[in-house]
């Protein structure tokens, strides 16, 4: 029998690019094995941490930016040592606490632990994991996995729970631990190789696969600390696509038919309304029409049609069904039953939560799923044929109540606060950090049904508090002082003298230097399409993006440019031309997009402020 090509030695000298690494080489070839064969049991895996190939491909995932500040002897003996302790199978990793010379080294640099040596090890076994299990994962889990993300387990939801009156959730994240012995058991399945299996009993018995409660904050959704792919979460889905599976297998029993029966009454109205259509009787019709808006279509307590959609994210569990209470009763006590007995979970205590769609919402990924009552007609009835659909809404209580914590407004998010510590900032530094606040909440919540409700608080609360620690920052008695100097949009006002047509930069700071480098370059590119841009578009340019010249009385000419304004801060443009423009600058927020769904959210970029002074915990 031939071995698959990965097993055998790897004999390379030297490469260029990472897709001639051997290391990635016998990486793709343990995916394709898998795939083709998803039983197979993996052997031999504790050889790849034998190449320095390999080990230096998991250290170019992990090393920081600033890496080559460190001194050259630590940077070159890093990999060669790694892969000396695994051929000799001494390596061990360190306890926490304990620090040698290359990670104090490194924590100057800014870094924490777990140690930059043991990140190194525990990079190239998630790297072999995920090799390994990638192939087989189900499309329902999204979390900590390539191209997947929050959004693309929203969208599923979206797509999949429709007529859906109950929702199973669990909440588990904050008090479950994994067992390890049902992990490794689990691993054992896939996983040959006695020498790998001590390896990741040497990680779990330090400490290395506990993952840390990533719940919802700010700094978790725009750091991206939701999305990072660790070893811990790679673990993570690994204990949890048992439950994966079993659903699946669940599934398959408990849907029945393919669609609810149609309600009798409304067939029967349907009948009666064609037959007046077919006399032309016009007073009946529009009072029929309206009885039929006020029957559903088809019946909501069918016996003879059940469905359940679950998805999962991490640890993260949803399921929702369309059934009677006591079989999703009965679904709730297997789901306990095999979490309690095959995963060792305690689920007792209200972790698994049972709650009805259309009176009390679930939280799912921060994001609020409820099911749609039609709205009320004069007769004080619903109108039936808009019941039933999925609506996905921002929580307006916690995102207030975090900008609450960041001390931004009041804790009811009445009234707006100044932000006492970015007084020591820059007037532009302060307007980048309400944009990043503003960018991060919309980007991530675009696909909500409430995003014009959302935009609009955001809008007033941001721009009240940005003003505000302005106001503070300039030791001005009023804002609306602040407001005439920097208009809506609070954007900074800069003047530098000319002299001989260049600009005397001596006058300028660095970060004004930076800002009127990039306003230049932005007027180059524009000058080439200026002719193409409408009026509105070339107004608002010419307004914050392009520099002018001011012409001083006593004859000195100055270059005024303006630093970056704030996002969402115009009114709306009286004409279809001028909203498109606005949008386009990022003046006025998106058009709602239902879909709006990201395949892999990034968060925005950071803002230049220091750590020392930063609020996030």
């Amino acid at each position: 029998m031939t071995s698959p090509c990965w097993l055998h030695p790897l004999c390379y000298n030297n490469f260029t690019s990472q897709a001639d690494n051997p290391g990635m080489t016998a990486l793709q070839c343990i995916a394709n094995d898998n795939k083709s064969n998803p039983n197979l049991v993996n052997h031999k895996l504790y050889n790849l941490f034998f190449e320095e190939d390999f080990i230096r491909l998991a250290h170019e995932n992990v090393k920081p930016a600033n890496w080559r500040q460190l001194p050259f002897s630590m940077r070159t003996t890093l990999v060669g040592d790694i892969v000396k302790d695994f051929w000799e199978e001494q390596f061990q990793f360190q306890p926490r606490g304990i620090k040698s010379g290359l990670e104090e080294g490194i924590e100057s640099l800014g870094l924490s632990v777990p140690l930059h040596r043991d990140r190194v090890v525990l990079e190239a076994m998630r790297l072999v994991l995920e090799a390994i299990y990638e192939p087989i994962f189900l499309n329902v889990s999204h979390g900590s996995r390539p191209s997947r993300s929050c959004h693309s387990a929203l969208r599923s939801i979206r797509k999949g729970v429709q007529d859906h009156e109950w929702a199973l959730v669990s909440d588990i994240r904050k008090e479950y631990k994994i067992d390890h012995h049902v992990l490794v058991k689990l691993l054992g399945q896939k996983i040959g190789d006695k020498r790998f299996l001590r390896l990741v009993w040497k990680a779990l018995k330090v400490g290395h696969g506990e993952r840390t409660d990533q719940g919802w904050t700010f700094k978790s959704i725009w750091w991206g600390t939701r999305g990072q792919n660790t070893l811990s979460l790679l673990w993570t889905n690994v204990f949890f696509h048992a439950l994966d599976l079993w659903v699946q297998e669940k599934k398959a029993v408990f849907d029945q038919g393919k669609s609810r029966a149609l309600n009798p009454q409304w067939l029967s109205f349907v009948t009666r309304l064609r037959y007046l259509e077919r006399r032309g009787d016009a007073s009946q019709l529009k009072q029929l029409r309206k009885q039929i808006a006020q029957v559903p279509k088809r019946l909501w307590n069918d016996s003879g049609f059940r469905r359940v959609f679950y998805v999962r994210y991490v640890d993260d569990i949803l399921l929702t069904f369309t059934a009677s209470k006591e079989d999703v009763l009965r679904f709730q006590e297997d789901v306990k039953d095999f979490l309690s007995e095959n995963l060792k979970l305690d689920v007792s205590g209200g972790k698994l939560r049972l709650s009805h769609l259309r009176k009390n919402p679930v939280l799912f990924l921060d994001t609020k799923i409820c099911l749609l009552s039609g709205p009320k007609c004069s007769s004080g009835k619903r109108n039936q044929s808009l019941s039933g659909l999925t609506r996905l809404h921002a929580p307006m209580e916690k995102i207030i109540k975090e900008l609450a914590h960041l001390g931004m407004v009041s804790e009811g998010g009445v009234r707006p606060y100044p932000v006492t510590f970015l007084s020591r900032y820059s007037h532009n530094q302060i307007v980048n950090y309400y944009n990043w606040i503003m960018r991060g909440c919309c980007n991530y919540y675009s696909f909500v049904d409430n995003f014009d409700s959302l935009t609009k608080y955001l809008r007033i609360a941001i721009r009240s508090s940005c003003v505000r620690t302005l106001t503070m920052k300039l030791k001005r008695q009023r804002s609306a002082r602040t407001y005439k100097d920097f208009g809506a949009e609070l954007a900074a006002r800069y003047r530098v003298p000319l002299k001989d047509g260049h600009v005397v930069s001596e006058k300028l700071s660095e970060e004004e230097l930076t800002i009127l480098r990039n306003r230049v370059s932005v007027a180059k590119k524009l000058k080439v399409k200026w002719e193409d841009l409408k009026r509105e578009e070339r107004g608002l340019l010419q307004r914050f993006c392009v520099p002018r010249l001011i012409h001083e009385p006593n004859g000195d000419t100055n270059l005024e440019f303006r630093g970056d304004y704030l996002l969402f801060c115009s009114k709306k443009g009286r004409t279809e031309e001028a909203v498109k423009a606005l949008r386009s600058l990022e003046l006025l927020p998106p058009v709602y997009n239902p879909w709006d769904f990201k395949r892999s959210f990034v968060p925005p970029p950071r803002p230049h402020l220091s750590a020392e002074s930063s609020t996030w915990n």
